[in-house]
């Protein structure tokens, strides 16, 4: 029985050393790196961080395609070079393109979501960390507990007065399908 995918989506900008700390205790939070993939998003002018994570995480030498995708706010033409990572025998995506500014964050996000595989997208940004948690193996079990629905988690600390699941508070429970391609 094939797992399910979950693809988590990062656009990012300069911030290799936070973001390379962030995705790291994504996978080091993870039970099993077979079903998920890690897609970033640089901008055409800042190749040099993108060299830089590419090198950190050990990736393999890949070749990349040039994807053209009309979208709703218009046409949009990127790089994707697939690859795994040796530190983490994990997959990865790297997009590369038009730098559209932090004002329309959502065009990076529609470019990320239309190269992924996942059945499950996780919205992450490079300025993040997950918290430990010791009644799950890894984050990854939790979203698949939920196969067939979609939870959007919130991923705090244990405040007072807040209702929480095994330490994650679920913020919103809804249907979402992915409807991007």
């Amino acid at each position: 029985e094939e797992k399910m995918k979950i693809s988590v989506v990062c656009p990012t900008r300069s911030r290799k050393d936070i973001l390379c700390r962030g995705i790291d205790s994504l996978i080091n939070s993870l039970s099993n790196t077979a079903n998920v993939e890690f897609l970033f998003r640089f901008d055409e002018d800042d190749v040099s961080t993108l060299e830089e994570v590419m090198k950190y995480y050990e990736t393999l030498e890949t070749d990349s395609t040039s994807t053209t995708n009309k979208f709703k706010w218009g046409e949009s033409t990127f790089k994707v070079s697939e690859t795994t990572s040796k530190k983490h025998n994990v997959s990865m995506k790297f997009l590369i393109g038009h730098r559209h500014h932090y004002h329309y964050l959502n065009r990076y996000l529609d470019e990320l979501m239309y190269v992924s595989d996942g059945e499950y997208i996780v919205n992450w940004t490079d300025d993040l960390e997950i918290m430990t948690n010791d009644n799950y193996e890894g984050w990854d079990l939790l979203i698949e507990e939920g196969e067939g629905q979609h939870y959007i988690f919130y991923f705090r600390k244990e405040k007072k007065n807040v209702g929480y699941q095994n330490g994650w508070k679920i913020l919103l429970l809804q249907k979402q399908k992915k409807c991007m391609k």
